[in-house]
């Protein structure tokens, strides 16, 4: 540094020098018009403009003098380039100064005791001693160090004492003891002497790491440390040089974009909650075996050196996406990882800040093999930091580009040196060198050097510039070629904003090469440390001695080393060979060391190649979704293929042409919306050109010239870039608008500008005036002042919503949750009664102008851009979103000190600051509009600039017309000609007073029109919300409708709303428009708006949505919704629900009605490619059929396929599915034998006649009954109706009562008569116990059958007239806790009994009533069947009551009645012969099978015994203690007969049998859950078994001993029983899902006796149902359980008049699929069925399965082979320890379970395409992964 300097004056200097300068400029301008008019100058005039000359001169003089000590002036240089000069000025001086302070400080020292204390502890303080680095980090620490140190050089005491004080005041956050030796000097300070501080400062210096960002040390980085001088001189110039910096001021825009787009929002860090220990981190990474342990190790190596993404880790590592995202999130929610979110960029991830310390233990450091010292932590405070994410995301892009790894190889492959701000990283190949360079502040001397000096090399062909955009580019171009980088090198550029590499042709690469060799003598700019010449040559002379000793190696040399390069190459990501690691890493750097790519193999390489540029090619489209956050992956990929190029600036053309603009302005803006790097530019040239009100247009001089002239690829639209500078210079965004004559001066190249000369001479005009008036013409144009009584009018407006505003958010009570405290404390910093912007909202509510400057102040400093509000600019599009940011995060950041629990997120995200933003953006809306009237209401006549105005005024209009009429002979395309005389038609309305205001809010209002096209409450279209992946609700689209349709009259458009539209909110909004233009309503039409019944419109919303879900969740079980990518369905409803939210709000229920439709018409063509799968799946079959056997054989296949082929057509493609796979099958689809004859419809038909017979209640029914005949049905009807109770009577009618309960069938044991309830007689039945055993129910009612014989039913007798609410009544009264068989002596009609089938079900399902009145006893005597009578009975009653028979959850017993099916299992396991050994899986009914068998056994009447034993984890002796005691339990053996011992337990059991008193016949011993006791019996050879088959060998079939379990014991082990084991010779039975006829007879028969039936028509819903549940019995009774419960809520749809019976039918069916829980529920029981044990041997191949399907390689099917191959992929040790038989026969378990089925060829597929789907998508089978992979 020269000289000093005073910065202060410097920067007065440059302010009056750019008032005369625009003061010259003014003058100039004036005589340039004169001249121009041939006027003689006036003498004052010129004398003016040479007095303001010689000022310019004078103030020139004095900044030469002054500038001394500032580097490269030039007598070229703007005012600009003087601050930018000064800038980097007064960075140096503030390094220097802080410098010196933290030398001084080190130096420092006491004699005191406690003041040395506090300097030691002060000095641990400070983070680094690098001023630059620690100013970036921690500004106020390095400012209390300079004071400090200020202080301490002041001679003492002090004057005046002031000082002192001021000094203190300073200070006060340091210990009081050091502050009082700073300025009373009590105790003294002393310094060090300079030698020792220096050295103290060489030391502090080596062990301190770099800067924070800095990477690891690599191999040059070590080097560098070595080379530290070994004198404390030399170790302070060293620092000197690193932290001495380069100035950059050319980078402050790219620093404040990075902070302004990407602020950090949050951050998700688990480390300070789980504390992981350096043991933690050692465990954590040797446990991850295989591919696991290395991508943990590799990802916590990255982020310990700084951020970097999972896409990056994923392309390095060559795994799967979800591998590495399930990794990552793994070692997030352990703390090992942090997860960053910046706005607009990708998530990234780093290691926690506070685990540093125990990564940089010596076990941590050994295991993640690092080399070198480790680095800083990243500071998330800094300013910077998301300057950093930026700069690590390109260098990710450099490393993908160069095909190498961020984690450096071992042999000097890669290096990278980084500064906080500025990074290059060399990539070295045999023959050539690759940089890629990123800078985005002023990087250090050292840095800058070191580039140099690497592209100084003959090796360095080819240098890339990595950029946030284009801009940033060429300001990194130009800053490098001014410091000695020569462009010649540069080969290429990426911009992340486009996400595009750029490199030259091969033209332009010559041009370059040919230039190199100039380049190479460029020298460093005066002022720079020159780079070294020694090291120069010897970097370039080394690479060509390395390329001549490559050349001579020998062929097989050759291959060796590519072969030992690629395993060392591969061992950065593949933790298994650790020597060779370390052999590697001791290996010196070669030249001849291939790279990655050279590694690869021959055939792998142009694979690798081809991928990554199908990857740089479609990069833009892939990472869209992630960078705008608008979009799924899904969605991205359908932005791409809506939103081509050519059709996007078509249409756009094409509306402009027409003069839609608002149509071209809301499509463009969509476009840019979802995909921003294509349209974007295209967006902001035409908003700007329109004055959209949608794009928020702020017009100034310089957004412009960014605009059109330099973000521009090539050449500007000429007349879009006119029509924004004629809005540019006609508004008032930008009073003080510098920039203007630049920007007309740049647009003088436009060709418009020579082919009609009127548009310079009205944009002159109109500069002139905003540069004198300091003002647009705008805000004096004829249109604003014509009606000043209007704008009162708006004045009184604006002052109500103040008040209400005040009222709302001042004064409110605060509704958010309360449970984030600091958000409220937030909430009432910011709206504090007391505070600023309470008072101007009150003085704004009092309409207190003279309060105008008070509020102008608060708003400008607060809310708007700049300080547009000096001078006006109170404008909408002046308000600044990152004011309104700024003020939350300040109040937040205060907030935080307030409350005990800070959460980790560096900002208020999320709900909460949105609900901020949107009241603070309506109070600055308002506050502007105010001020906005208030300034123009203050225009008066008087006023200066209103005279200009109108004195220029007709001059302006006239150019403009002349210009408007020149556009049509411009050879400008038509568009651009419509948009510019748009332009100019609507300023010149303006400045004629024909313009209203009210247009620009309602630029858009065309689109009320139409229905396609919602907007908001400002009158903005609602365009940046996809409806899910619906192409023809896609924004785009939706305006293109819009624009093709016919538009109707707003008139038109609101009746056609009202007549049924149903979009309620555009009709508000239509009918506000109207009133608003003064255009009344029709009396027709007022009439219907004030009839609109909203509530209704809502309700029939709410019936829409409803139906829908209903539809869609039949859809799914008919396999028209693919779910196995993603759960299709739940984001289908996701959609639909958001969209109803959105859709109520608005009252735009039309709208949503439409999306309901297009969503129905969605998945019908999308399940058209699930047809044409099952419909070849069916030609193929067909096709392989072998030979029909006879005629009937083939008639019967040809009915199947035309049976399949109907279900294909009618889209069910479940049914069609599970009709294919059991083709082969026997069974028959056709109606139930026993459901032949319907009883409950025989008695309906005959309803009427007997009601005739017996309705009249006074006389007996055996004298209205007339039986014919002298059979014995006639004799039992006729004791029917002798029995009926006849009349109330006070005796005791128990005896009847039985008589008639014998009479309809019951085996009555007893019948007790009850106190009455009330006036109702009251009796008890209980049954007798079914004799013989086995036993047939007819019928599925436990209650009135086998739970009768323990617990008695009630019945009642009721007389007198009822109807069905009187029956409701007394049913309440009497209770409803007991089962009842209610005898009614009256007869119902048939309507009251329909009203009371529907209200039992509804209000009273709690038990049943089973009503028995004169017409049931009538019927039941007339068609008397002893055989049927109860059945008979039940089927009549029971469907007018609530019964539910199902029982869902297979913990609790099945009644008998239940029981179905399985007849010939039932007879295997009671059978003494029979099989021993029973298993399968879960939900297959085999514990109902076991007890039914218990059941049978302990009823068969002759002293036989069944016992069921539950041993569930029991161990051998705990398993033999628990038999034990419950057969001592039941008396079967004595009490001293508990034993642990097996051989006792055998012989207890063979003397009991021995015994003859009590003799038992045959005893039957039921063990169940026997998994882990089987387990635990290898151990010792199966001997509990060999006891128990010891007794069953004895002979006489009275004893036998079935165990239960859940897996093929038998088959699975079978190398464990090849020694003559017991279990071989013991049978075994498999309990596999029901056939279809007992799966039928579940579903249908007990539904049957509750009167509810499927209709023939309906017969696919029975498969449909059966293949849903995949025949299992445990799904069957969920299903038909849920069908029942449906029913309980509003009768399940079914209309009262015409039920019982109930026909089911879709309706009824989706009202049960719809419930919330159902399909959890069956995803629930089928996860049971598969985790059958605590191996989950089952769950684990069905994931492997499944991931199968997803890669979708082997459509034919999988080998057991496939399965055990891909388990071993992913290291799952479960598998691993399985032998290929266990897992065939696993295979064939599931295949038994259904699970599974066989195809050709010996190999496996899902038995149904549904259990795929029901496996979940490929990220949460992932996820299931990684757990079995961790054990």
């Amino acid at each position: 540094m020269k000289k000093s300097m005073d910065v202060k004056t410097m920067y007065a200097l440059l302010d009056d020098a750019e008032r005369q300068l625009e003061s010259v400029g003014s003058e100039l301008r004036r005589l340039l018009e004169d001249v121009e008019r041939k006027v003689l100058p006036e003498e004052a005039a010129v004398e003016a403009l040479k007095e303001s000359l010689g000022e310019v001169a004078g103030t020139r003089r004095a900044l030469r003098e002054k500038s001394a000590a500032l580097d490269d002036v030039s007598e070229s240089d703007t005012i600009a380039d003087w601050r930018q000069r000064l800038a980097a000025y007064e960075e140096r001086c503030a390094n220097a100064a802080g410098r010196e302070a933290l030398a001084l400080l080190q130096r420092l020292y006491s004699e005191d005791e406690e003041c040395q204390a506090a300097i030691e502890s002060f000095r641990a303080s400070v983070p680094s001693w690098e001023a630059a680095v620690l100013d970036k980090k921690k500004p106020e620490l390095l400012q209390s160090i300079k004071v400090l140190m200020e202080a301490f050089r002041e001679e003492k005491p002090m004057q005046p004492l002031r000082k002192t004080t001021s000094y203190t005041m300073k200070l006060k956050g340091l210990p009081e003891i050091l502050i009082s030796a700073a300025t009373l000097d009590d105790p003294p300070l002393l310094l060090h002497e300079q030698e020792d501080a220096a050295a103290d400062q060489a030391l502090e210096a080596k062990g301190k790491g770099g800067s924070a960002l800095s990477p690891a040390a690599s191999a040059d980085d070590g080097a560098q440390a070595r080379e530290a001088a070994p004198s404390a001189d030399a170790g302070a110039s060293m620092e000197e040089e690193e932290v001495a910096l380069v100035p950059a001021p050319c980078f402050a825009r790219i620093r404040e974009k990075c902070m302004q787009e990407h602020p950090l929002l949050d951050i998700e860090d688990h480390c300070p909650e789980r504390k992981p220990t350096a043991k933690n981190i050692k465990n954590y990474l040797k446990q991850g075996g295989g591919v696991i342990g290395s991508l943990r190790r590799f990802s916590l190596i990255v982020g310990m050196r700084g951020m970097f993404t999972a896409p990056w880790v994923q392309e390095e590592s060559g795994e799967e996406a979800g591998v590495v995202e399930s990794v990552l999130a793994d070692m997030v929610q352990r703390g090992f990882l942090r997860l960053l979110h910046f706005r607009d960029l990708p998530p990234l991830y780093g290691a926690p800040g506070s685990l540093y310390p125990e990564l940089c233990t010596k076990d941590a450091l050994r295991i993640l093999r690092w080399e070198g010292r480790p680095p800083q932590p990243l500071d998330e405070s800094s300013e910077l930091l998301p300057l950093h994410a930026v700069q690590e995301l390109l260098s990710e892009k450099a490393r993908l580009h160069a095909g190498c790894a961020k984690m450096p190889r071992h042999g000097g492959e890669v290096s990278s040196h980084v500064d906080p701000a500025a990074s290059f990283l060399t990539v070295r190949g045999i023959h050539k060198e690759k940089r890629y360079v990123f800078a985005g502040g002023s990087p250090s001397v050292k840095w800058m050097k070191r580039l140099r000096s690497e592209c100084s090399k003959a090796s360095a062909k080819e240098l890339y510039l990595l950029g946030c955009d284009d801009l940033h580019i060429e300001e990194m171009r130009e800053f490098l070629e001014a410091h000695g980088v020569p462009a010649a090198r540069m080969a290429g550029t990426y911009v992340w904003e486009r996400d595009a590499w750029t490199e030259p042709s091969a033209e332009e690469a010559a041009d370059r090469a040919a230039g190199a060799a100039d380049a190479e003598s460029v020298a460093a700019p005066e002022g720079e440390p020159a780079g070294e010449p020694q090291e120069t040559e010897s970097a370039s002379n080394e690479p060509k001695t390395r390329a001549k000793t490559a050349e001579v190696e020998d062929g097989r040399a050759t291959q060796e080393a590519e072969a030992e390069a690629a395993n060392v190459a591969e061992d950065a990501l593949d933790g298994s060979s650790e020597d060779a690691a370390m052999v590697a890493s001791e290996e010196p750097a070669t030249e001849e060391t291939p790279s990655a790519a050279a590694a690869l193999p021959a055939e792998e390489a142009p694979a690798r190649a081809s991928k990554a540029a199908g990857e740089a090619e479609h990069g833009g489209e892939r990472n869209l979704s992630r960078r705008s956050g608008a979009f799924s992956a899904e969605g991205g990929a359908m932005t791409g293929a809506l939103l081509q190029e050519a059709d996007v600036k078509e249409n756009v053309h094409v509306m402009l042409e027409a003069g839609d603009f608002a149509s071209a302005s809301a499509y463009l803006h969509a476009a840019a919306y979802f995909s921003p790097r294509a349209w974007k530019q295209m967006n902001q040239e035409l908003a700007y050109a329109l004055f959209a009100p949608l794009q928020k247009c702020r017009y100034s001089s310089n957004a412009l010239m960014d605009i059109y002239f330099m973000q521009s690829m090539g050449e500007p639209h000429e007349g879009l870039a006119v029509s924004a500078m004629l809005w540019n210079f006609y508004l008032d965004h930008t009073p003080y608008d510098y920039g203007m004559q630049s920007l007309l001066d740049m647009a003088k190249s436009l060709e418009l500008f020579k082919e009609a000369p009127g548009f310079s001479d009205a944009l002159y005009t109109l500069m002139q005036f905003k540069k004198e008036e300091q003002s647009g013409a705008d805000k004096y144009a004829d249109y604003r002042l014509k009606d000043k009584s209007r704008m009162e009018e708006k004045l009184q407006r604006l002052q109500a919503k103040a008040r209400e505003y005040e009222d709302t958010f001042i004064h409110g009570h605060i509704t958010e949750n309360g449970s984030n405290r600091r958000f409220i404390e937030t909430q009432k910093m910011i709206f504090d009664a007391r505070g600023e912007l309470a008072n101007v909202l009150h003085f704004v509510g009092e309409g207190d102008r003279a309060a105008f400057e008070i509020v102008r102040e608060y708003v400008v400093a607060t809310f708007l851009e700049g300080e547009v509000g000096a001078a006006g600019g109170f404008e909408e599009q002046n308000i600044s979103a990152l004011k309104i940011d700024r003020l939350i995060d300040e109040c937040w950041h205060r907030a935080g000190n307030l409350v005990l629990i800070r959460r980790l997120t560096s900002r208020l995200v999320g709900a909460f600051r949105s609900s901020l933003q949107k009241r603070l953006e309506k109070i600055a809306v308002l506050l502007t509009q105010w001020l906005k009237c208030c300034d123009a209401l203050g225009v008066d006549d008087a006023d200066r600039s209103l005279l200009a105005y109108s004195m220029m005024r007709t001059r302006l209009i006239e150019q403009l017309e002349r210009a408007r009429e020149s556009v049509g002979g411009t050879a400008l395309p038509a568009w651009e000609q419509q948009v510019l005389s748009h332009t100019i038609d609507e300023i010149v309305r303006r400045l004629r007073g024909d313009y209203d205001e009210k247009e620009q809010r309602y630029f858009y209002v065309s689109f009320l029109q139409t229905p396609h096209v919602l907007l908001d409450d400002d009158f903005l279209p609602r365009i940046e919300q996809p409806v899910g992946d619906l192409e023809s609700f896609f924004p785009v689209r939706r305006i293109e409708q819009h624009f093709a349709a016919e538009k109707r009259s707003f008139a038109a458009r609101l009746r056609e709303i009202l007549d049924g539209g149903d979009d309620l909110g555009s009709a508000r909004l239509i009918i506000d428009y109207l009133k608003d233009i003064k255009e009344p309503l029709t009396p027709e039409l007022q009439d219907m708006v004030e009839h609109l019944a909203s509530d209704s419109v809502a309700a029939h919303a709410e019936i829409v949505k409803k139906d829908f879900v209903e539809s869609l969740e039949l859809a799914q079980s008919y396999g028209q919704i693919e779910s196995a990518a993603e759960d299709r369905k739940e984001k289908i409803l996701e959609t639909v629900e958001a969209w109803f939210v959105r859709c109520r709000e608005s009252g735009d229920y039309g709208f949503f009605a439409a999306i309901v439709e297009a969503f129905k018409k969605k998945i019908e063509v999308d399940a058209e490619h699930r047809g044409k799968a099952l419909s070849k799946e069916l030609d193929e079959l067909q096709t392989n059929l072998p030979l029909a056997l006879d005629e009937e054989e083939g008639e019967r296949r040809e009915a199947k396929i035309l049976k399949i082929r109907g279900m294909i057509d009618s889209k069910n493609y479940t049914v069609a599915e599970d009709m294919l796979h059991r083709f082969g099958e026997d069974a028959d689809d056709s109606p139930l034998e026993s459901l032949q004859t319907d009883e409950l419809q025989d008695f309906l038909r005959f309803y009427d006649i007997v009601y005739k017979k017996v309705y009249d209640s006074s006389r007996a029914l055996p004298a209205l009954m007339h039986l014919r005949g002298h059979n014995k049905a006639t004799r039992g009807g006729e004791s029917l109706l002798d029995a009926w109770p006849k009349g109330k009577t006070r005796f005791d009618r128990s005896g009847a009562i039985r008589q008639l309960l014998r009479g309809l069938g019951f085996s009555v044991s007893s019948v007790a008569s009850r106190p009455l309830i009330g006036t109702t007689e009251n009796y008890e039945a209980l049954l007798e116990e079914a004799a013989g055993g086995r036993r047939n129910y007819a019928h599925p009612f436990a209650a009135f059958g086998s739970k009768a014989t323990e617990i008695p039913f009630r019945v009642i007798c009721l007389y007198g007239k009822f109807d069905a609410d009187a029956l409701i009544a007394r049913f309440k009264e009497i209770g409803t806790s007991r089962h009842t068989l209610v005898l009614l002596d009256y007869a119902l009609q048939k309507n009251q009994r329909n009203r009371l089938a529907r209200k039992t079900k509804i209000e009273i399902p709690e038990c049943c009533f089973a009503v028995i009145d004169r017409v049931v006893i009538g019927y039941l005597a007339e068609h008397y069947a002893e055989t049927k009578i109860n059945r008979m009975m039940l089927s009549i009653t029971m469907p007018y009551t609530f019964y539910q028979p199902y029982i869902p959850n297979a913990a609790n017993a099945m009644p008998p009645e239940m029981f179905m099916g399985r007849k010939e299992a039932l007879d295997k396991i009671v059978n003494p012969l029979g099989e021993n050994i029973v298993y399968g899986g879960r939900q297959l009914g085999k514990s109902a099978l076991l007890r039914m068998a218990e059941y049978m056994v302990n009823r068969m009447g002759d002293g036989s015994f069944a016992v069921m034993v539950d041993i569930k984890s029991c161990g051998i002796e705990e398993a033999a203690l628990r038999i034990s005691r419950e057969f001592v339990d039941r008396k079967i053996l004595a009490a001293d007969c508990e034993t642990q011992d097996w051989s006792q337990l055998a012989r207890a059991i063979r003397l009991r049998l021995d015994e003859t008193g009590k003799r038992i016949p045959y005893l039957l011993l039921l063990i169940d859950e026997a998994d882990a006791f089987i387990e635990k019996c290898k151990a010792i050879d199966y001997r509990p078994f060999e006891e128990l088959k010891n007794i069953q060998t004895i002979g006489q079939e009275r004893f036998k001993f079935v165990i239960a379990g859940l897996r093929n014991v038998v088959r699975f082990d079978k190398e464990a029983l090849s020694k003559n084991s017991v279990l071989a010779h013991l049978k075994s039975y498999t309990v596999r899902p029901f056939s279809a006829t007992e799966a039928r007879e579940l579903l249908e028969v007990p539904l049957a006796c509750l009167g509810l039936r499927f209709p023939e028509e309906n017969q696919a819903l029975v498969s449909m149902i059966l293949a849903t549940t995949n025949y299992f019995p445990g799904l069957i009774q969920l299903y038909c359980y849920k069908l029942l419960e449906a029913m309980k809520k509003d009768y399940a749809g079914y209309e009262e008049a015409s039920t019982p019976p109930y026909a089911i039918n879709e309706k009824h069916i989706k009202r049960v699929l719809a419930e919330a829980d159902f399909q959890q529920d069956i995803y629930n029981k089928f996860d049971i069925t598969l985790r059958v044990d605590e191996d989950c041997y089952y769950h684990i191949l069905a994931i492997l399965m499944a991931d199968l399907y997803h890669e979708g390689k082997k459509p034919e099917g999988y080998l057991p082979q496939d399965l055990f191959d891909h388990g071993r992929v992913y290291s799952i040790k479960k598998i691993e320890d399985l032998s290929l038989e266990n897992v065939h026969a696993l295979m064939e378990e599931l295949r038994e379970l259904n699970i599974f089925r066989l195809t050709a060829g010996g190999r496996y597929l899902f038995a149904r395409y549904n259990f795929f789907q029901l496996m979940g998508s490929k990220e949460h089978l992932e996820d299931e992964l990684l757990a079995y992979m961790e054990g």
